[in-house]
């Protein structure tokens, strides 16, 4: 079950398209915060908010979450491509 659970979260995580990063800068930039500020609204770490808006990570399903929250948006929002409508 263990390796089951790890599978999965990969498959979901690879399969997050690259401008997941655009989109939450964007975002961030609309609600006027800065990386710092949403991080603690979204109980991250700066660090890690930097590295998810230079697409240098994939964020766990958890904390798109939690990053759509503080940002009052629908996780879609997050991981919606510039044609998706």
């Amino acid at each position: 079950m263990i390796v089951k659970n790890c599978v999965c979260r990969f498959v979901v995580t690879a399969m997050l398209p690259a401008y997941v990063g655009d989109n939450l800068k964007r975002l961030r930039v609309l609600n006027a915060l800065t990386q710092a500020e949403l991080a603690q609204k979204a109980g991250l770490t700066p660090a890690a908010v930097a590295r998810l808006e230079r697409n240098e990570a994939e964020p766990r399903m958890t904390n798109l979450r939690k990053l759509a929250v503080a940002l009052g948006v629908e996780p879609t929002e997050l991981v919606r491509g510039k044609n998706d409508g």
